[in-house]
Formats: structure tokens, sequence, C-alpha cells
């Protein structure tokens, strides 16, 4: 194997060819879930602030009357840009951030995954805490209606 010398890290440590470019053609979950504010963290916002502009129009549009309905269609793009993002973060984020060595750069998008994961499964948790108790409320306005037998 050849190896080569990456400007990108600090300490000018020899880099095997091949194991940087396995390393960057993995999938970046912290740039597919954390999208702008990871590209803050790892100095590609430039390639990450779509995302807040499909974020924006979509809130926009599910809080104006009649236009909800065209708020839905970001949806497709923000998972698109999300997924597109997963796939090429790994190497926005070697190109414009130095790193001091192959491994420091890994453990920090492995943090990065971490949060990312973190943030998914708390979300689920809410929403599934949130549809108990409408459910739950729910069933007690049914039942002070008498709508549950007698």
């Amino acid at each position: 194997m050849e190896n080569i010398n990456n400007s990108e890290i600090n300490n000018q440590q020899t880099v095997n060819a091949a194991e940087l470019e396995t390393e960057l053609r993995k999938f970046n979950w912290g740039a597919c879930g954390c999208t702008w504010m990871w590209g803050l963290g790892n100095g590609s916002f430039n390639k990450t602030w779509h995302v807040l502009i499909v974020q924006g129009v979509w809130i926009l549009m599910n809080y104006i009357p009649f236009l909800n309905i065209l708020g839905l269609l970001t949806l497709p793009a923000y998972i698109g840009l999300m997924i597109y993002y997963g796939f090429n973060g790994n190497r926005w984020a070697f190109e414009n951030r130095a790193w001091w060595s192959l491994e420091d750069f890994t453990a920090t998008q492995r943090r990065w995954a971490i949060v990312t994961i973190t943030v998914l499964c708390i979300t689920i948790l809410c929403v599934i805490i949130g549809i108990i108790i409408f459910f739950v409320a729910f069933a007690a306005m049914l039942s002070s209606f008498g709508a549950f037998g007698k």
C-alpha cells in the first residue's frame, strides 16, 4: 500500500491512503441527524446551511393556513438532504478542519454519532409519551361524557 502525507493532519503523520479512503466513505450519522449543528462543529457549515432553509420553509408552511400541505412537500427534500450529508459528511469534515490524527477524526465523528442517536432516542421517547398522554386524556374526556358504558 502506498502511504500519503496528508496535509490536513496537523502533526504531519503518514496516513495509509486505503485506510483514509475507507474512513471517508463511511456513513456519518452526525452529519445526517444533526446537519447544520454538525456543520458548525466540523467547519462544514458552508455545505450544510441549506437544511436551515428547508426547515424554515417547513415551519412556515405548517403554520400558514391552506399552505400546510405544501409544508409536507419539504419533508422529502429534508430527508434527501440528510441522507446526502450522511454520505458526504466524513469527507467534508476531513477536508474543512485540521485534525491531529485519523484516530482523532474518527473519535470526533463517533461522538457526533452518539449525540445524534441520543437526540433521536429522546425524540422518539417524547413522541411516545405524548401519544400516551393524548390517549389517556381522550379516554378521560370520553368517560366524562358517559361514552364508556353505564
